[in-house]
């Protein structure tokens, strides 16, 4: 396999399981050991399995994205189109199959926890505002619809037309 799959291996590893050790030092240490290390600087992956041993993790995440050459968008564009081309580079690399078309692994969401009582007040509160809100509406409708105030004008209207023209 080659060094630079170890090493997104290494990565997502440290970014979903960064209690798992032997998994990292493991795939660390098959891509030293690979005989294809094109697009791996291996002096960087010596310097995140020093920082593994340190247990400094978020120094092991930085380090193997530097060894890939991965790096932040600094663009400073809010959204970059699918295919706008880093500078510097001449291809654009696109997820197909199992490639992901990128080299950033990004970090886990988290949720927003479980329900609680104040969960609770809040939809409370709302249901009696939209309750009590319909409630006025029903009761301070007005005693003539739109439609028959028009009707009413209209008629209006000819029977005056009528009496200045006759």
């Amino acid at each position: 396999m080659p060094a630079r799959e170890n090493v997104l291996q290494a990565i997502a590893y440290v970014v979903n399981t960064p209690d798992d050790m032997d998994m990292i030092t493991d795939k660390l240490t098959d891509a030293k050991e690979s005989e294809d290390q094109e697009g791996v600087d291996m002096t960087e992956v010596d310097r995140a399995m020093q920082a593994l041993d340190q247990g400094d993790m978020p120094q092991v995440r930085l380090l193997l994205e530097q060894s890939i050459g991965a790096r932040a968008d600094l663009s400073g564009l809010d959204v970059r189109h699918v295919l706008q081309v880093a500078p510097g580079s001449s291809t654009v690399s696109l997820a197909a199959g199992q490639d992901p078309g990128t080299l950033i692994v990004t970090d886990e969401l988290t949720g927003r926890g479980a329900w609680s009582g104040s969960d609770s007040a809040l939809i409370g509160i709302a249901a009696a505002a939209a309750a009590a809100g319909v409630l006025l509406g029903w009761r301070f409708r007005p005693a003539h619809s739109i439609h028959t105030l028009r009707r009413r004008a209209a008629l209006a209207g000819r029977s005056a037309d009528q009496k200045g023209g006759g």
